[in-house]
């Protein structure tokens, strides 16, 4: 019932926003716009016996759930182009807390000849969507697989933050000062050095810095971009001979190609303890081993291919990605320092009606080998569709 309330009161105060620029129609003024995008995932999807609980056979098991990033949005732009902002509210069925309501975009902004000030909870340079691959099918249940996150594309998210936009023509940049990340988790790490009834304080002393620079000339275009946060600890008093920081580190080029109905997307990526400040990397965690901060890497990327023919758009794409721990293997007696993770979809895309399509999808993920002992750790596939309305 409280879930219900939250979404009648956005579409209540939507609508009061968007009531004044309907009346205002005939003369220029502010106007207010209300978009949503309804989706509905319906497959298979099939684990290995060595992702199962049971380790003895394979699961297949059908589905059909709302994805998280189904959205209901109201933007705001002032009669002169020089202010506007953007709410957005997820709609999907899985969140973690098993809320079905969360917030996505709540922003501002500011516009004066070619510079824009913005601030709010929104995209940050690192791994903008504008070049994501268009693997769709399984974001919600336990499944969590959108775009190749984390099996070839990396995207840091929607974070609090103020950015500075500056564009002409075909080149721009962009700079944020970003809410950091990973301070509880890696006080965590710490804590477990320390003797019994003590605790360590972690903090960051500056915001994360985000940088990209965009260029386009003709069907080419790119968005390299690259974040750096620093993290600290503070312990007790008695507490010597321990590492007190750590830094994340990434970079990414992104790139794309369009002629006619073709597009090829790629995006290349190299990260050093990025385990919260990007999505779904955790592999990449930085370990406290007697008493130092031992870095986590991974390196990786995706190409995907497009085609346009009238309603149908076939895709195909491709993703790896390798991540490594000098303290598995010199520290922990691990079998190996690192493993490699690759991914595959094949979708076809068919526009049913201006604002109805259809996307029919089949993604493979193979897990690699595990560091720890060598052996297989298995695959997972999503075969269905995904049913799209976008207003």
């Amino acid at each position: 019932m409280k879930k219900l309330f939250v979404i009648m009161m956005a579409i209540m105060v939507a609508m009061a926003f968007a009531a004044p620029a309907f009346a205002a129609s005939e003369a220029p003024g502010p106007s207010v716009t209300v978009h949503a995008r309804i989706l509905l995932d319906f497959g298979y999807s099939n684990k290995s016996k060595e992702r199962t609980a049971n380790k003895n056979d394979d699961v297949t098991t059908a589905f059909a759930n709302i994805p998280d990033h189904s959205y209901f949005r109201v933007k705001y732009t002032s009669a002169d182009k020089s202010v506007g902002g953007m709410v957005e509210m997820g709609l999907g069925n899985y969140y973690a807390d098993n809320r079905n309501v969360e917030l996505r975009y709540a922003y501002g902004w500011w516009k004066v000849g070619n510079c824009k000030l913005k601030a709010g909870q929104l995209d940050t340079p690192y791994g903008d969507l504008g070049w994501h691959p268009r693997q769709y099918l399984g974001w919600g249940q336990p499944y969590r697989k959108l775009l190749l996150l984390g099996y070839g594309f990396a995207y840091s998210g929607r974070l609090p933050q103020v950015a500075f936009d500056w564009d002409s023509g075909n080149f721009g940049f962009t700079v944020a000062l970003v809410q950091p990340m990973s301070v509880d988790e890696i006080q965590a790490y710490a804590d477990t050095l320390l003797p019994a009834g003590s605790a360590s304080d972690a903090y960051a002393t500056f915001p994360r810095i985000d940088f990209g620079i965009r260029f386009k000339a003709g069907g080419f275009s790119t968005y390299p971009s690259v974040f750096w946060a620093q993290y600290k600890l503070q312990y007790p008093a008695g507490i010597s001979g321990v590492d007190d920081s750590y830094d994340a580190l990434a970079f990414q080029i992104p790139v794309m190609f369009t002629t006619g109905g073709f597009t090829a997307k790629a995006q290349f990526h190299w990260q050093k303890n990025v385990w919260k400040d990007v999505a779904l990397y955790n592999q990449t965690a930085p370990l406290m081993v007697a008493g130092k901060i031992k870095d986590g890497t991974n390196m990786g990327g995706f190409i995907s291919l497009e085609y346009k023919v009238g309603a149908l758009t076939p895709i195909i794409g491709y993703g790896i990605e390798k991540s490594e721990h000098d303290a598995w293997t010199h520290d922990n007696g691990y079998k190996d320092d690192g493993y490699t993770m690759h991914s595959y979809f094949v979708a076809l895309q068919y526009v049913v009606a201006k604002h109805f399509t259809i996307h029919p999808e089949f993604a493979y993920f193979n897990y690699g080998d595990n560091p720890k002992d060598g052996k297989d750790w298995g695959n997972e596939w999503l075969l269905g569709v995904e049913f799209r309305f976008i207003f």
